[in-house]
């Protein structure tokens, strides 16, 4: 699900308790250098006071003068990086430290989160992903082509070798991922590995500060079923919208929720939405392609095998070789 208001709240109190003990810890050395070099503040004042001229001499148009002033600025500026050193100080003694340079510490570079802001966000992500827990275990690092075997394949290709290739296809997908990504549909029996290459995907991407929105088939036929009752409560409604606009919406074991006319519309819809959005989303089952049109209607097939990546998983139920 999405960062709640609450969690960022939480996060950007955090940005700000930072940017207070910056300033804090800046004062500290700041008065700690005024008290053994009483000449840098006369320093800075002289920098001020030129600063200000040479900003009038710019205006009027004599640059001559302009020049004059800051190559004085230059020679203070050495000067007081001359003192700071000889006194122990480092030059930067009496500047402000910020944790990130990049949006020192508020969070945002130009209007837009930075890469420390997004790792704090991927946290939240994690956490509101139904995955929080589980990654460790299942990513891209610990995949092992052991449990497949080298049975050959109407492709040319092992077992072994179309997997490890899957695997590969799903390495580049996440790597890659933009909103223009495309749809994935994976195919195959039950433990041939659908919903470990998905936790992958989904893994790579939140650590990335991606959000994505993880949910067994149930449980999202559940959460649209609850949208139908006109006294569901708000958060309801805010899953709902997280699922039809989070960057990746995953849908694993899609047939296990006892599909029925009314679920299998509302999921044409939530699809549906999805694809006006521009947004991605990756579907695991263990139904073959005709199942998927009995179950889910002709539109719902022709959506799936028409426009999205199909990706056909071979193999033993892997958890019966474990």
């Amino acid at each position: 699900m999405p960062v709640k208001d609450r969690q960022y709240a939480e996060i950007m109190r955090i940005y700000d308790e930072r940017l207070r003990e910056d300033r804090l810890d800046t004062e500290r050395r700041q008065a700690k250098v005024a008290a053994a070099l009483p000449r840098i503040g006369e320093i800075d004042d002289e920098i001020r006071e030129l600063s200000v001229e040479r900003a009038g001499r710019l205006l009027a148009g004599d640059a001559d003068a302009a020049a004059g002033l800051a190559g004085r600025t230059e020679d203070l500026l050495a000067e007081r990086r001359a003192l700071l050193l000889s006194a122990g100080f480092a030059e930067d003694e009496t500047e402000m430290r910020y944790r990130c340079p990049h949006c020192r510490d508020t969070g945002y570079v130009d209007g837009a989160p930075c890469d420390c802001l997004k790792r704090e966000l991927a946290k939240a992500y994690v956490e509101n992903s139904h995955l929080r827990g589980i990654f460790d275990e299942e990513n891209f690092g610990t995949f092992t082509d052991r449990w497949y075997t080298d049975e050959p394949l109407e492709n040319g290709r092992t077992v072994k070798e179309h997997m490890t290739a899957v695997r590969d296809h799903c390495a580049a997908y996440a790597r890659n991922f933009s909103p223009a990504s495309p749809n994935l549909l994976f195919l195959g029996k039950a433990g041939t590995g659908k919903t470990f290459f998905a936790r992958c995907i989904s893994a790579e991407l939140l650590a990335r500060g991606i959000e994505v929105v993880y949910m067994t088939a149930s449980g999202l036929a559940e959460l649209l079923k609850a949208g139908l009752f006109y006294d569901r409560p708000a958060s309801v409604d805010e899953e709902i919208a997280a699922v039809k606009d989070c960057e990746l919406l995953v849908i694993d074991d899609l047939g296990t929720e006892c599909p029925t006319r009314r679920s299998a519309s509302q999921l044409f819809s939530c699809l549906e939405d999805r694809a006006l959005r521009g947004v991605p989303t990756l579907i695991t089952t263990n139904l073959a392609p005709e199942q998927i049109r009995e179950i889910y209607s002709e539109r719902v097939f022709s959506r799936m095998f028409g426009e999205w990546n199909i990706v056909y998983m071979y193999g033993d139920d892997i958890r019966r070789k474990k």
